[in-house]
């Protein structure tokens, strides 16, 4: 059974930074397993996974749009200044971090500071690199 869209897919994955850093493994982590189409993946890397099959591996190599977002491509929010701790100054191009659930840390950067509120964009760490993606294909099954 080929990978398709709609298709369970089980695999090992090594993520690299275009200089050999490691970013994510499943030697680590473990392989992980996903609905191919539904974005709980790179989605870069699952339109390059269609049509393996189980037992097959191939390298990739992901643009940053492919990725993680070109360099200040993230989603713009805009957020209560209470939200912030108390004494921050909201200058333009200020950064400021988060870990979201499962420790990923993103950076909030000021694009415009209002009475109430501030307007911040998104930058999740990796964006702006070229990825290199092994995997190996462990499974494919259809969805329940």
């Amino acid at each position: 059974m080929k990978v398709e869209s709609g298709k369970i897919v089980k695999l090992e994955y090594k993520l690299t930074k275009k200089n050999g850093e490691l970013i994510e493994s499943s030697s680590v982590k473990g392989p992980i397993e996903f609905v191919v189409g539904r974005g709980h993946f790179l989605p870069g890397l699952e339109a390059k996974l269609v049509g393996m099959e189980a037992g097959e591996s191939k390298t990739f190599y992901l643009s940053p749009e492919e990725g993680f977002g070109a360099k200040d491509s993230g989603p713009t929010r805009e957020m209560p200044k209470s939200d912030f701790p108390e004494n921050t100054e909201f200058k333009v191009g200020a950064r400021f971090s988060a870990k979201l659930p499962g420790g990923i840390e993103v950076y909030f950067e000021v694009i415009e500071n209002k009475i109430d509120t501030v307007v911040v964009r998104l930058h999740h760490p990796l964006e702006g690199e070229t990825i290199t993606a092994e995997v190996t294909v462990l499974e494919v099954q259809e969805a329940n």
